[in-house]
């Protein structure tokens, strides 16, 4: 994620807000139809990817189970 916004902010709060974004893209995903489900799951999975997920964190959990 390379939004300067974040810069100042501490990792745990940065690693917060994408969890908290990538929850609320996969429950637009589940509202949508299908074409909005591919693009709302897809920034799902872009967001954790950006972020460069460590092997063992929560997050990586979250997307292993999402993209299989």
């Amino acid at each position: 994620m390379e939004d300067s916004s974040f810069a100042g902010r501490d990792g745990k709060d940065v690693d917060d807000i994408c969890t908290t974004l990538f929850e609320a893209y996969l429950r637009e995903a589940k509202k949508g139809n299908k074409e909005e489900r591919i693009i709302w799951e897809e920034k799902a999975k872009a967001l954790l990817i950006d972020r460069n997920v460590g092997p063992h964190s929560g997050r990586a959990l979250l997307l292993r189970s999402f993209v299989g």
